[in-house]
C-alpha cells in the first residue's frame, strides 16, 4: 500500500513538470524520484555525497537510455551545517 501511494504521488508529480523544466534533486539516494520524472523534464541533476550511489544511477539511466540525467557529487568537506 505505502509503495502504491508514493507512485500515485509521483505520477501526479509528473503531471505538474512541463518539458523544459529543469529540476535539481539534492540528496538523490536510491533515486526512485528522479527516474520517475526525468522522463517528464528537460534536465533532470542529482547530488549526493556517495559516489558509489551515483554510478550505479548513472548505469541505471544509460540501460534506460536516459540521456537527460546528470549525477553531480558532493565534496563532503563543502557541505555546511
Amino acid at each position: 500500500p505505502e509503495q502504491t501511494i508514493c507512485n500515485l504521488n509521483l505520477r501526479w508529480e509528473c503531471r505538474n513538470v512541463t518539458a523544459d523544466a529543469r529540476i535539481l534533486e539534492v540528496g538523490i539516494g536510491s533515486g526512485m524520484i528522479a527516474m520517475q520524472l526525468a522522463p517528464c523534464c528537460k534536465t533532470y541533476s542529482g547530488r549526493d555525497i556517495s559516489k558509489i550511489v551515483l554510478d550505479k544511477l548513472d548505469g541505471m539511466a544509460k540501460e534506460r537510455k536516459m540521456n537527460n540525467l546528470r549525477f553531480i557529487i558532493y565534496r563532503k568537506n563543502l557541505i555546511l551545517f
